[in-house]
C-alpha cells in the first residue's frame, strides 16, 4: 500500500523595510557648501543611533564622537522610531579657515556623502572683547530690518530684532541721500546719512525766515524731524512727519508728509532725490 505524505510547505518573510529603514541616516548641519564660525552644531540623524558609535570625521582624519539619542520626531516615519538625533558641539574657528569636509560615520562605517563646507574665522580661536550692532535692510523681507548683535558665547552674530516695513515700495536708510525740498512757501533741503540721522534747512520765501534742525528716518521709510527758527525777535518751531517712497520709475525714493508751526500754520510737503 502506498503511503501519501502531507506536503511541507515552508515559507520565509524577510523584513526588508525594517533593514532598509536602519540603513539610513543624513548629516544636516553643516549643510553642502555652507559657511561656518565661531561655535556650532555639527549634527543630523541615523535611524541605528542608539546603541551605536556614532562620530563625524573632518578632512578625513580628526574623528569626533558625537553625543545620540535626541528625539527627532521628523523621522518617526522613516525609522520607526524617534531617538535618532545626533550631534556634536563645535568650535569651527579651530578646524582653520577655509575649505573642510565633514563625514559622518557609524560603527566606523561612512553613511552618505561627505559635505563640503568654508570657515570663516573673524577674529582667532576665541574673540574676546568685541562688540557691534549692525541693521540689515530689506531682510527677510522688503522694508524690513534685521538688526545682528555681537555674542562672545557663541563667536558669532545673532538676530537682536526684526522691525517690520512699510510694505512693497519702503526706503531702507541706506538708499537714502540728499533732497530738494519744497514745504509751503519755505524752500530748502534735507539731508539724510546712512544711520538715517538726517539735517534740515528750509527759508520761508514769504518772510525770510530760516529754520534749521536735525530728525530721523526709521528703517521703514518714516521721517520725523524738527527745525527751529527767527526773525529778530520772533522764534517759532516746525514739525515735519512723513514717509519716503519709491514710486513707480523712481530712480530716487520721494518724500512727503505734513508739517505744522508753532505759529499755528500747517501744511504739506514734498522732498525730491538729488542725483
Amino acid at each position: 500500500m502506498k503511503k501519501i505524505f502531507p506536503k511541507l510547505v515552508v515559507s520565509f518573510t524577510f523584513l526588508t523595510m525594517g533593514v532598509a529603514a536602519f540603513a539610513q541616516s543624513s548629516l544636516e548641519n553643516p549643510s553642502q557648501n555652507s559657511y561656518q564660525s565661531g561655535i556650532g552644531i555639527i549634527s543630523g540623524w541615523a535611524c541605528n543611533a542608539t546603541g551605536s558609535q556614532v562620530d563625524v570625521l573632518i578632512d578625513d582624519k580628526y574623528p569626533f564622537p558625537m553625543a545620540t539619542g535626541t528625539l527627532r520626531g521628523d523621522t518617526s516615519d522613516i525609522c520607526r522610531r524617534v531617538d535618532t538625533g545626533v550631534s556634536y558641539l563645535a568650535n569651527f574657528n579651530n578646524f582653520g579657515a577655509g575649505k573642510h569636509t565633514a563625514q559622518l560615520r557609524i560603527n566606523g562605517r561612512p553613511q552618505g556623502e561627505p559635505v563640503s563646507f568654508t570657515v570663516v574665522v573673524p577674529a582667532g580661536e576665541f574673540a574676546r572683547g568685541l562688540s557691534k550692532e549692525v541693521s540689515v535692510p530689506d531682510f527677510p523681507a522688503v522694508g524690513s530690518t534685521t538688526v545682528l548683535v555681537w555674542q562672545e558665547s557663541s563667536q558669532n552674530f545673532a538676530i537682536k530684532s526684526v522691525s517690520a516695513g512699510g510694505g512693497v515700495g519702503s526706503v531702507p536708510v541706506y538708499l537714502v541721500a540728499n533732497y530738494a525740498c519744497v514745504a509751503g512757501s519755505a524752500r530748502g533741503a534735507v539731508n539724510i546719512d546712512m544711520t538715517g540721522f538726517s539735517t534740515l534747512n528750509f527759508q520761508d520765501m514769504a518772510n525770510g525766515v530760516v529754520y534749521s534742525g536735525t530728525g530721523q528716518l526709521s528703517p521703514n521709510g518714516v521721517l520725523s524731524a524738527n527745525a527751529t527758527g527767527s526773525l529778530g525777535s520772533i522764534q517759532g518751531s516746525v514739525t515735519y512727519s512723513g514717509n519716503f517712497v519709491f514710486l513707480q520709475g523712481d530712480s530716487f525714493p520721494q518724500g512727503a508728509g505734513k508739517w505744522s508751526a508753532s505759529t499755528g500754520d500747517s501744511g504739506s510737503w514734498v522732498c525730491f532725490g538729488i542725483p
